[in-house]
């Protein structure tokens, strides 16, 4: 599994409690980055959405080994939907709120989330995998 942006910074951890999540607590993790930054694949998959949508702005999701893995709040979406990507693979670009990373289970609704599973500190000295 890789990390879906460098630097890794993060600006919110799954879990934290707040009114301004209809969950009561935040579902994904964020990360902080400059507009533009790329966005990659944590891990190998088909991408099953990418585009628009009212709550999380340009969306790229990837299906990988039954689980959904949602990359939002994209400036770009740089794959279109039935797409194979590889781990690290470039998905997009961060926009201006940085990367709203999530994993979903099935049935995929905004309640089936669950914790991101990768480490943070086991992958802040690792190559992304592919180059641009």
């Amino acid at each position: 599994m890789a990390i879906p942006v460098r630097p890794v910074l993060v600006g919110c951890e799954f879990g934290v409690a707040g009114d301004r999540w209809p969950a009561g607590y935040h579902t994904g993790r964020d990360y902080l980055a400059a507009w533009g930054t790329p966005v990659r694949a944590t891990l190998a998959g088909v991408v099953v959405r990418a585009g628009p949508t009212p709550t999380y702005g340009l969306l790229v999701v990837v299906e990988s080994n039954g689980i959904r893995h949602f990359y939002a709040h994209l400036s770009e979406a740089a794959v279109d939907c039935d797409a194979w990507v590889e781990t690290g693979d470039r998905l997009g670009a961060t926009g201006g709120d940085g990367l709203h990373y999530e994993e979903r289970v099935a049935p995929y609704r905004y309640m089936d989330h669950r914790s991101p599973l990768f480490d943070l500190l086991e992958h802040l000295h690792k190559p992304l995998g592919r180059t641009e």
